[in-house]
């Protein structure tokens, strides 16, 4: 069965590692509250694979392992990005 789940990640500039169905499709990410959320299409049917993310603020040096999930903008005005680790 397919649904969306929220995900929540932690920790600046911390690697979250997140147990996620396989084959899940992040679709948004954005704030709730104070936390980082994604939202994820997934398969609940699906054998669990645990994926990698971490939390990167503009102007921040990247390496080639990191793939692009989305921005977060904070109240207090930063931006945030949310980046796999693959």
């Amino acid at each position: 069965m397919k649904t969306i789940y929220k995900y929540t990640v932690t920790g600046l500039p911390l690697q979250n590692k997140i147990e996620m169905p396989m084959g899940a499709t992040i679709l948004s990410v954005n704030m709730q509250g104070a936390d980082f959320c994604m939202w994820a299409l997934v398969d609940t049917n699906a054998e669990t694979e645990e994926r990698e993310f971490e939390i990167v603020g503009t102007g921040w040096a990247l390496v080639d392992y990191m793939s692009y999930v989305g921005t977060c903008f904070a109240e207090d005005g930063y931006a945030w990005h949310i980046m796999e680790v693959v």
